[in-house]
């Protein structure tokens, strides 16, 4: 339970934030390089980064950054959003 207390917390906070700081229609239709503002990456719902960073010569050094348990059983999916460099 405390893990979705804290999850739930979080988005809120994230998305307070996100608020506050200037995310609008404008900004999701001219997505900067980095930024993942909603769902799909725009509003045409692409789903596909246009970052190259990643690639077959570099795919192999990839490694997990974070993690979060949940205490549940059920499979956790979710789109996670950048703004400003912030998950």
């Amino acid at each position: 339970m405390r893990a979705r207390v804290w999850f739930a917390t979080v988005v809120l906070t994230l998305g307070l934030a996100a608020c506050d700081s200037g995310v609008d229609s404008s900004r999701i239709e001219n997505t900067k390089p980095g930024e993942w503002l909603t769902y799909g990456l725009n509003y045409e719902e692409q789903r596909y980064s246009p970052l190259t960073q990643v690639n077959k010569d570099s795919v192999g050094k990839l490694g997990l950054a974070w993690w979060a348990a949940f205490d549940t059983d059920r499979g956790q999916e979710a789109t996670p959003l950048v703004h400003d460099g912030v998950l």
